[in-house]
């Protein structure tokens, strides 16, 4: 496809391990981000194996064409049920590695579309014509409180339970998985990341850089940077995909 890519993460400045893993194909249009969780072992671990069992289960398989939502729809279900599996059974059989989990957002672009699928609290957001949105939706119990009305949207931020998850791969046997589908136009950018990214840069701050100067890669570091002056108390992961009607 006519795209163009930067990935990159970082261990911070806090953590003393990275746990999250993160997966760029270009050549089969999937990008993959995860982030671990139960310790940087097991964390680890759980994030690897999220990111090479979806890869695995899509190897092979033809890229649907354009509009094919409900095909690729599938292909992204199945990926990420395996790779939910496969780490619920790999915690229970290794008792270092018990009760393992990782978030997983997961983007398939295709004709000139891009199938999201997501469970947790990483991110997938759209840059089109210079503003930024958040076109996914996290899986945590605050979350789960502003559906409910029990809290404003603006005070989710700022809630003591902000991290607690509602979902995450490899903690049950099955998983719900969100899918969407995002028509995309010439100039779009995707970005994909882990909340290591978000809980130290705003909407707005990641918004200027990516409409800054630079190319891909000056933009996905500068965002690594600032994430880290600005405490880097998490790992941070994220992958930048921006989508060209004709190839450059």
């Amino acid at each position: 496809m006519p795209i163009l890519t930067s990935g990159r993460t970082d261990r911070g400045k806090v953590r003393q391990a990275n746990e999250d893993f993160l997966g760029t194909f270009p050549e089969r249009s999937l990008f993959i981000v995860a982030d671990g969780m139960g310790g940087h072992k097991a964390g680890n671990v759980a994030s690897r194996l999220a990111v090479e069992t979806i890869v695995q289960a899509v190897q092979g398989l033809k890229t649907p064409a354009e509009n094919r939502f409900e095909q690729i729809s599938h292909y992204l279900d199945t990926a990420i049920q395996k790779a939910n599996l496969k780490i619920f059974q790999e915690g229970v059989r290794n008792s270092d590695w018990s009760g393992m989990g990782t978030t997983v957002v997961v983007a398939w672009l295709h004709g000139n579309n891009a199938s999201i699928g997501f469970v947790g609290d990483s991110r997938a957001y759209l840059l089109r014509k210079n503003n930024l949105r958040q076109v996914t939706t996290d899986h945590t119990v605050v979350h789960e409180y502003v559906i409910k009305g029990l809290i404003q949207p603006e005070e989710a931020e700022r809630h003591p339970m902000k991290h607690v998850l509602s979902r995450a791969l490899g903690t049950q046997e099955a998983v719900e998985t969100d899918i969407l589908n995002l028509p995309l136009f010439p100039g779009d950018i995707l970005l994909l990341c882990s909340d290591g990214l978000t809980n130290m840069l705003t909407k707005d701050e990641m918004e200027s850089i990516l409409t800054g100067p630079g190319d891909l890669d000056d933009k996905s570091g500068d965002m690594i940077r600032v994430a880290n002056e600005k405490g880097g108390k998490d790992n941070i992961t994220l992958i930048l995909v921006q989508y060209f009607e004709n190839p450059v």
